[in-house]
């Protein structure tokens, strides 16, 4: 074998050289029913676990892409109504109108209807008694207005109402890029695991953000309305996972450093339950080999709190593109 490449076959094998109570000749076997019976059901979630760590302890390779988070044109504003009991609530559309988002708190029903006042689509609103929750669709090209009613003996609260002309912007074909009245959506790497920088350009220069100003979750960036435009954002992103039915022969994306302190750091995951003992032992191991081989300053990387270059944090109402 290739000393080079590192393998999820070689890794395993190593791993039960490492919990040798619970291995003979890197082979693992199980010394008794239960939990130690199972470590190699687990040692694929074990090995994905490690990896993440090691991620988050070592350094980490970045990476950059452009961003576009796009204001869509708002047609209408409501501010606030209610309806109640079984009442109605009927809204026209102006025209273009492809999408609205809204708030809401209680329970009822939202209707698309068409010029006929058919019924295009109904979608039901429902929260827990106090919350209030953002509802965002896509409005069909026959649709021409659309109405809320309440429950039997419910009360149904819509505030911050708006349609938008979504035809200019790209990306808004599906309901959770849609903007929310407050806030504006993009697709996003998901693996993201942290934003280092932020930059864009105005007037020809290009100017540092304060990362603070985003969110990003399963896929999703956003940001308030008034820091709609085009970002230029360095990240970190986690590793791909190893899929449970992965063969042994995979290949797996780690340095040689990386490859033996993911051997201590899985052996310690298996091992947590049934031995407390060889857990620390291994984890003394994992931190070890990590203090040897990775850099002091690695681990005072800029968190977002610095993040955005010479001002660090965003104060408030302070407005960067001055």
């Amino acid at each position: 074998m290739n000393k080079s490449v590192y393998t999820l076959g070689r890794l395993k094998s190593e791993v039960f050289r490492a919990l040798d109570e619970y291995s003979s000749n890197g082979l693992g076997h199980e010394i008794f029913s239960g939990g130690t019976g199972d470590i190699d059901k687990r040692f694929i979630p074990a090995l994905n676990s490690a990896i993440r760590l090691i991620f988050l302890s070592s350094a980490r390779q970045e990476k950059t892409c452009l961003v576009a988070l796009q204001k869509p044109e708002k047609l209408m504003a409501i501010c606030d109504f209610s309806v109640a009991g079984n009442e109605k609530r009927k809204i026209m559309l102006p025209l273009n109108s492809g999408a609205v988002s809204f708030d809401f708190s209680g329970n009822g029903s939202f209707f698309i209807l068409d010029s006929g006042e058919g019924i295009i689509s109904e979608h039901k609103l429902s929260t827990e008694y106090g919350n209030i929750e953002n509802c965002k669709k896509i409005i069909q090209s026959n649709a021409v207005c659309i109405e809320f009613t309440a429950s039997s003996e419910e009360f149904l609260s819509v505030s911050g109402l708006y349609s938008y002309n979504i035809s200019s912007v790209r990306g808004c074909l599906e309901e959770k890029f849609l903007p929310d009245g407050k806030r504006v959506f993009c697709a996003f790497p998901p693996r993201c695991a942290e934003i280092c920088s932020v930059s864009t350009e105005k007037r020809g220069r290009r100017i540092p953000c304060p990362s603070d100003i985003f969110n990003f979750s399963e896929g999703l960036l956003s940001c308030e309305e008034k820091y709609s435009g085009n970002y230029n954002i360095t990240y970190c992103e986690y590793p791909e996972e190893i899929p449970e039915n992965a063969s042994p022969d995979t290949e797996l994306s780690l340095s040689p450093a990386a490859f033996g302190a993911a051997v201590y750091a899985v052996a310690a995951e298996l091992c947590a339950r049934e031995d407390g003992e060889m857990y620390s032992r291994l984890t003394y191991k994992y931190r070890e080999m990590l203090a040897n081989t990775y850099p002091v300053e690695n681990y005072s990387l800029k968190n977002s709190f610095f993040a955005g270059g010479l001002f660090g944090r965003r104060k408030k109402g302070r407005n960067f593109f001055r």
